[in-house]
């Protein structure tokens, strides 16, 4: 028996049939590679024009950063008007509390001189004439008296009662604030009116220097004035009426303005209580014609 396997014949047809393929394949081949030298071609030529596009690309990049950086550096520096820098040692209660200005509290006998200050008071404070002083503690501030009020002579009751109505005009600290303390607390005394009284021409000093400081510029001044006059009439009472017409031609010269015309109605009221006389309700009226009596 003959054991070897016959070889393998494939049909003719098949045959022509790779021999087909073989022959298709071939064109295809060669379009191929002319179309992978094209886009190879096409491919260089785009990488040649990005090649020459990205350094302008890197150079806008690099002038916006620069420019960003600039714009950045500018806005850093610029700083509003109302913010401090760190470090500026400013105090913050500066311009919100501390609305009077301070004197200098190491200030010498040749500064003490009268050119240098506002009113007789601030010199003769200086001086330690004024025998009163702040005391501060951890809940209030008041005066401290080296010779109480009660205890004073009438006639050095009189004249430091002067001195505090002329240091109504004072706008520095602690002169501005004794003055107005002092003031109050004088007129606040129980036997205020005998001791101005016995004193010859006291009340019409008094009421020359609160004339005055209604004639300043500043507010404060004017409001200090207005706390003055109540103050006033509270302790002298009727003997302030002979001086209302000079009072009032002052007061009626900013009674329409909104600041003051609730204070002012408020010190009216209380000249027209004190006086209990209806011809002072009647020079009121002259002087400021839209006041209101509390009498009627």
């Amino acid at each position: 028996f003959n054991t070897k396997k016959p070889a393998h014949h494939t049909p003719h047809h098949t045959q022509m049939s790779f021999s087909t393929a073989k022959s298709s394949r071939l064109p295809l081949s060669s379009s191929s590679s002319k179309k992978s030298s094209s886009s190879s071609s096409s491919s260089s030529r785009t990488l040649a024009t990005k090649t020459t596009t990205i350094p302008s690309t890197k150079s806008n990049l690099a002038k916006k950063s620069s420019s960003s950086s600039s714009s950045s550096s500018t806005e850093s520096k610029k700083v509003h008007p109302s913010v401090k820098p760190i470090g500026s040692h400013s105090k913050i209660s500066t311009s919100r509390f501390n609305t009077k200005k301070s004197a200098n509290p190491f200030s010498t006998k040749a500064s003490a001189s009268a050119k240098n200050h506002k009113t007789t008071f601030s010199s003769l404070y200086d001086s330690n004439a004024i025998p009163c002083r702040i005391f501060h503690s951890t809940a209030q501030m008041r005066l401290q008296w080296d010779v109480p009020v009660a205890q004073m002579h009438a006639s050095a009751f009189a004249a430091l009662l002067i001195n505090c109505a002329e240091g109504l005009r004072e706008t520095s600290h602690p002169y501005c604030t004794i003055a107005s303390l002092a003031f109050r607390e004088m007129c606040a005394d129980d036997h205020a009116k005998e001791r101005i009284n016995s004193a010859a021409g006291a009340l019409d000093a008094v009421v020359t220097h609160i004339r005055t400081a209604f004639m300043d510029r500043d507010p404060k001044v004017f409001m200090a004035a207005l706390e003055a006059v109540g103050e006033l009439s509270n302790a002298v009472r009727e003997a302030l009426d002979p001086y209302l017409d000079k009072i009032l031609i002052q007061i009626g010269k900013k009674s329409f303005q909104r600041a003051y015309t609730q204070k002012i109605s408020q010190v009216l009221n209380v000249l027209e209580e004190n006086s209990g006389n209806p011809e002072t309700t009647k020079k009121i009226r002259a002087k400021i014609p839209t006041y209101e009596s509390v009498l009627i």
